[in-house]
């Protein structure tokens, strides 16, 4: 299962609840909307990984950079 983090640094998106499982992979150029309807684009897409708590295991998502 690949994990999704979307990021934005538009302002009126910051306190938008966007997804975080897709039904694709998505891609540049596509648009995403969040809970309350406000819909950014697919700028960039970042592999990441992030440490498990207790375990410290690395754990793989994709970061979705999202702008207008």
């Amino acid at each position: 299962m690949v994990r999704y983090k979307c990021h934005t640094n538009v302002d009126a998106g910051r306190n938008q609840e966007w997804p975080t499982d897709f039904v694709y992979p998505p891609k540049l150029g596509e648009s995403v909307r969040s809970e309350g309807g406000y819909t950014l684009k697919v700028v960039d897409l970042t592999h990441c990984v992030e440490r498990s708590k207790p375990e410290r295991t690395l754990i793989p998502y994709v970061l979705v950079e999202l702008n207008q």
